[in-house]
């Protein structure tokens, strides 16, 4: 999504990294049943690096063995005493194994056995040249000597990108998927709560993806493009937020009715800066995103409405309209009022209900549960990038029977409520309890369980 996508990854792609992590596991021989039986059944005294499927293999594990001519690539040996480093098919030396650079004849030439492990080069710690090594190979040997050996642990075999040497999937998605740009708006559009139809029409904005006439004309389907709202310029998705004389006059008038004076904003880059420098409160910028993306979606509404109903709305009734979504939204979300001169203006011009919260300190005490009784603490967090829930069951003493902390998928904070009071019942019937206190800070969250 950072990418500026929905999160969708492609399924070839993710076929790609999975089985490469399945290779990665019959490489460095894990302990599973699987990977023994794979060992047994196909590999037996080969190695991974070296068989060849046959023509009547399963297509999974022709992908698998197809997966190591990018794996080898990436992989590397830390050698310690060569025992377990096969010299002839181990891509041990720059992703490529020893016989590559005989060109197949190694074994051939110095008489070795195929299971000939690494340590017929060394001895104790020391690279030793064979007496046949051929001469227009010795750039090759000066490669090897560089190499570091010695130790008495076993060789390993480690994921190069890796910080840690270890292979997973999300490794091998890293390595398979081809990233591009990181879109600025990425969290400023997704992170805040919305009308799924307003918020699609935002990304595809951001974007411009939208199907407006400009586009429309570059694939031939239109004669030149001429605004519908202000017949002045081509409509191309820039023009028909930031410069259409309608549009502009519309969201001016928005704006002035929650009581924000501003420059004009000439792209979603200049709109994200603007509002992340103006409001320091989350309360404000949920607001306001609420009214960009729906003021967006009410124009590019309009815009369709003209073109293909041939009917027009008034630009007061259109603001009415904006203003209207805008207030259901928020009045959902349940935002927490905050002292703050910009939010008083904003509640005054929408109409906007907010939960109050009480300024007055003051002193509480966590109150014991009767005998045969569990009390469940609950609580859920929001913030800018997290969002979870955490809960304490104690017994009728105050003792700690079980505790849980989570993070889960941004939403409502009511909603963050609402899911830590269910977790602490499911909890509660797992541990065979038959009487449960629930305690929780929300007030909305237990009008709602209540009502």
């Amino acid at each position: 999504m950072e990418e500026g996508g929905l999160g969708i990854r492609r399924i070839e792609d993710w076929n790609k990294a999975a089985t490469g992590v399945h290779f990665w596991d019959i490489a460095i021989k894990k302990d599973s049943l699987w990977v023994k039986w794979i060992h047994g059944r196909f590999i037996k005294s080969k190695t991974i690096w070296e068989i060849a499927p046959r023509a009547l293999s399963t297509v999974i594990w022709k992908r698998i063995i197809a997966s190591r001519e990018w794996i080898k690539t990436k992989v590397k040996y830390i050698i310690y005493k060569g025992t377990e480093v096969n010299i002839c098919s181990d891509p041990w030396l720059e992703g490529e194994c020893l016989n590559y650079h005989f060109g197949g004849r190694l074994a051939l030439l110095f008489s070795l056995p195929k299971d000939t492990k690494l340590n017929w080069l060394n001895t104790n710690g020391v690279w030793v040249k064979p007496r046949r090594w051929l001469n227009e190979l010795d750039d090759l040997w000066e490669t090897i000597n560089q190499i570091e050996i010695g130790g008495h642990q076993p060789d390993e075999l480690v994921w190069g990108p890796s910080k840690f040497g270890i292979l997973s999937l999300s490794e091998t998605w890293k390595e398979v998927h081809c990233r591009t740009i990181k879109k600025s708006w990425t969290n400023w559009v997704w992170q805040h709560p919305q009308i799924p139809k307003h918020l699609f029409t935002l990304w595809l904005a951001c974007l411009n993806k939208l199907s407006s006439l400009a586009r429309l004309f570059q694939k031939n389907l239109v004669a030149p493009p001429t605004s519908v709202l202000c017949a002045a310029y081509p409509e191309s998705n820039h023009h028909l937020f930031f410069q259409c004389s309608f549009s502009t006059q519309v969201w001016g008038s928005v704006l002035s009715k929650v009581g924000i004076q501003r420059p004009q904003i000439s792209s979603v880059t200049s709109e994200i800066d603007w509002l992340e420098l103006t409001f320091k409160v989350e309360v404000l910028k949920t607001i306001f995103h609420v009214l960009i993306a729906t003021s967006r979606w009410h124009i590019w509404l309009e815009c369709n409405r003209k073109i293909f109903k041939r009917k027009t709305t008034l630009k007061d009734a259109f603001v009415s309209l904006i203003l209207r979504d805008s207030r259901i939204k928020i009045n959902q979300c349940a935002l927490k009022a905050v002292i703050s001169s910009e939010l008083d203006r904003m509640r005054r011009g929408l109409d906007i209900q907010l939960l109050e919260l009480s300024l007055q300190s003051q002193e509480v005490r966590w109150e014991t549960p009767q005998r045969d009784w569990t009390k469940a603490n609950t609580d859920g967090y929001l913030s800018d990038d997290r969002a979870g829930y955490g809960l304490l069951l104690r017994d009728h003493l105050g003792n700690l029977i079980m505790a849980e902390a989570a993070h889960t998928r941004r939403n409502s904070i009511n909603f963050l409520e609402l899911l830590a009071i269910e977790q602490s019942m499911k909890l509660a019937t797992y541990l065979g309890t038959q009487n449960l206190w629930v305690e929780n800070d929300s007030k909305v969250a237990i009008h709602w369980l209540t009502q």
